[in-house]
C-alpha cells in the first residue's frame, strides 16, 4: 500500500533517516490517509530521542519534551515527533506515571488506543500493521489494541474517542470492546469535563450523531449527560432525544447550533426553566461562555413558542437580540423537519410566515431595540429631560409605542411623543 506524504513529511522523516535513526508517520494520519480523508495533522514517531531531534533540525518547540514530544517547525507549520515510548502505571484512568522511551516501533504501537489508530508509514518499510488496522478499516469496526479493559482502565477518555470514532467514520463498535465500556463506564468521571465535552462536540457535529446510541447502550451516556439520556430511548426513533439527534444534521456546524438542538428536549430541573437548566449543562460540562450564551437563548425562545405574528416577533427580538432570531429560526425548522412537532403543516405555515415577516424586518430596518430609535440621550436632554430615570423610562415608553409601530420610528415624531412623555412624567 502507498500512502502519499506531504513533502514536509516526507523531508523529516528522511532527514531523521539520514542520521541512522527510524522514523514514520503513525496514528490518524496513516488511518485518514488510507480512507480516502484529508489528515488534518501529520504526527510523526521515531526512536530518536529528543535531544537527537532537536540536533537534527534547527528550528524545534518543546511541546511535551518530557513525553518524548519535540516540535519541528517548517516554516511557519508544526510537526510534532514522538520518541517510541511504552507508558508507566496510569494512576488516575488519564495519566501515566512516567514514561519510557523504547527502541521498538512495535512497542509503541502497542500502547495506542484502537486498531485502526495504530499503523504507522513511511516510504522504506512501507505501511506496518501489527494488530489488524487495515482489516478493521475494512471491516468497519472500532476495536481496542489488545485487551479493551486495559486500555480503558489507563486512559478512561478513550471510551468516549471510542463512541466519536464510530461516528465520525459510520463505524460499529467491536463487541469485547463496547462491553468493556459498558464495565468501566463510571470511571469517565476521572477525566476532565473539557476533555469529556471536545469528544461531545465532535461526537453531535459527526455525520453520524445517532451513534450516540452506542454511549446510550453502554452507560456511557448516562455518566456524562443522564439529563439527555432522560429524553432519550435507543429502540424509539420518535423519543425526544432520537428526533433531537436526527435534527443534528440539518443546523450549521457551529457549537451553539449543536448543543441548542442537542439539549433541546431535555426535561427542566426542579425549579429551572429549560433554558437555565441547558446553561447549567453546559457550564457543567466546561463550555465557552458564548456558546452557553447562544445554547441557551436559542432552548429559550422554543419554549416562548413565539407565534407568527409582526409585533410578537418584534417584541421577540426586542426581548432577546435581533441577532438571535435567524439562528431561532433554523433550529425550529430542523426540529420540525426532524419530526419534534410531528411535520405538522400549520407549523411550516408558521415557520415560513415567521420568515416573511423576519425578512421584512430586515428591509424595513424595524427599530427592536433603544439603540435603534431616531431619538437618543442627547436629543432627550434638550427638551429638558434629566439624567437618570425619566430619561430611561421615556426611552422605554418610546421602544414600547414603536415595537407596536415601526413607523412611529420617526424623529420629528419622537420628539413630539417625548414632549408629551415630558408633561406626563413632571
Amino acid at each position: 500500500m502507498v500512502i502519499e506524504l506531504p513533502s514536509n513529511v516526507r523531508k523529516i522523516i528522511g532527514q531523521i533517516e539520514e542520521k541512522g535513526f527510524e522514523a514514520y508517520a503513525v496514528g490518524g494520519c496513516v488511518r485518514d490517509s488510507i480512507l480516502g480523508r484529508k489528515p488534518m495533522d501529520w504526527d510523526i514517531t521515531t526512536n530518536a530521542k529528543p535531544e537527537d531531534i532537536k540536533k537534527i533540525f534547527g528550528h524545534t518547540i518543546d511541546t511535551g519534551i518530557q513525553h518524548g514530544t519535540v516540535t519541528v517547525m517548517l516554516g511557519r507549520t508544526g510537526y510534532e515527533v514522538t520518541t517510541y515510548r511504552t507508558e508507566g502505571t496510569y494512576l488516575d484512568h488519564r495519566h501515566p506515571s512516567d514514561v519510557e522511551f523504547v527502541s521498538e516501533l512495535s512497542e509503541d504501537l502497542r500502547r495506542r488506543d484502537f486498531t485502526i489508530n495504530a499503523m504507522a508509514y513511511n516510504e522504506t518499510r512501507g505501511l506496518v500493521d501489527l494488530f489488524g488496522g487495515i482489516e478493521d478499516l475494512s471491516n468497519k469496526i472500532i476495536r481496542c489494541v489488545g485487551k479493551a479493559t486495559d486500555r480503558f482502565s489507563e486512559d478512561a477518555l478513550r471510551m468516549m474517542r471510542a463512541v466519536r470514532f464510530s461516528a465520525q467514520l459510520g463505524f460499529e463498535i467491536d463487541k469485547d470492546t463496547e462491553n468493556a465500556i459498558s464495565e468501566l463506564c463510571p470511571q469517565i468521571d476521572a477525566v476532565s469535563r473539557e476533555r469529556v465535552q471536545t469528544e461531545l462536540l465532535r461526537l453531535i457535529s459527526s455525520e453520524n450523531p445517532s451513534f450516540w446510541a452506542a454511549a446510550s447502550r453502554t452507560g456511557l451516556g448516562r455518566q456524562i449527560l443522564p439529563e439527555f439520556e432522560d429524553t432519550y430511548d435507543p429502540g424509539d426513533p420518535k423519543s425526544k432525544g432520537a428526533l433531537s439527534l436526527r435534527a443534528l444534521k440539518l443546523v450549521p456546524d457551529t457549537k451553539g447550533f449543536k448543543t441548542a438542538v442537542f439539549l433541546s428536549g431535555i426535561r427542566p430541573f426542579e425549579g429551572k426553566s429549560r433554558e437555565q437548566s441547558v446553561k447549567s449543562i453546559l457550564r457543567r460540562l466546561k463550555f465557552d461562555n458564548d456558546t452557553i450564551k447562544r445554547a441557551s437563548t436559542l432552548v429559550g425562545m422554543l419554549d416562548e413558542n413565539i407565534p407568527a405574528d409582526s409585533y410578537e416577533i418584534r417584541l421577540a427580538m426586542s426581548r432577546r437580540g435581533k441577532v438571535f432570531f435567524p439562528d431561532y429560526l433554523k433550529v425550529r425548522e430542523a426540529l420540525n423537519k426532524a419530526g419534534l412537532f410531528g411535520e405538522d403543516p400549520e407549523e411550516i405555515k408558521r415557520l415560513r410566515e415567521m420568515k416573511r415577516i423576519y425578512e421584512l424586518s430586515e428591509k424595513e430596518h424595524w427599530c427592536t431595540c433603544i439603540g435603534e430609535l431616531k431619538i437618543g440621550g442627547g436629543e432627550l436632554k434638550a427638551l429638558g429631560f434629566s439624567q437618570g430615570k425619566a430619561m430611561g423610562d421615556a426611552l422605554k415608553i418610546l421602544l414600547s409605542e414603536v415595537l407596536k409601530n415601526p413607523s412611529l420610528n420617526d424623529e420629528t415624531i419622537l420628539q413630539r411623543r417625548a414632549k408629551e412623555i415630558r408633561n406626563e412624567l413632571s
